[in-house]
């Protein structure tokens, strides 16, 4: 097998859960979108009740969906931060695996390094 086909089998590999990550983000953000529906009719259905007990439950539907929809929200925040992180993680090991030296030194450590002069 070729090089290049081995290196894109790896990336895929350490890829997966990118995008497994990626698809809960995007099945949360489909879930929030049909709360918020709901939640927008329950509110419309309670401007418009005049039963204070129809209107007690409906509030209470209101603020579990609130509370639904927030947890959902901090849990895409938090998926998408640990995509940024290791995003940044992988962006720095690409950058010392690059700048690295014939002997896998970084070159900004090789030039900080003074050289010695012989005076005769």
């Amino acid at each position: 097998m070729k090089a290049k086909k081995l290196l894109e089998r790896v990336k895929q590999f350490l890829d997966a859960d990118r995008h497994t990550q990626l698809d809960k983000i995007r099945s949360i953000r489909k879930v929030l979108k049909e709360l918020k529906e709901k939640e927008r009719m329950l509110r419309e259905q309670l401007e418009h009740e005049k039963d204070s007990e129809t209107k007690e439950s409906l509030q209470l539907r209101l603020d579990v969906i609130y509370a639904q929809r927030k947890k959902g929200v901090d849990r895409v925040q938090e998926l998408k931060e640990g995509l940024k992180s290791k995003e940044q993680s992988t962006a720095e090991t690409d950058i010392s695996v690059t700048d690295a030296g014939p002997d896998g030194q970084p070159d900004s450590q090789q030039e900080s390094q003074p050289e010695t002069q012989v005076k005769d």
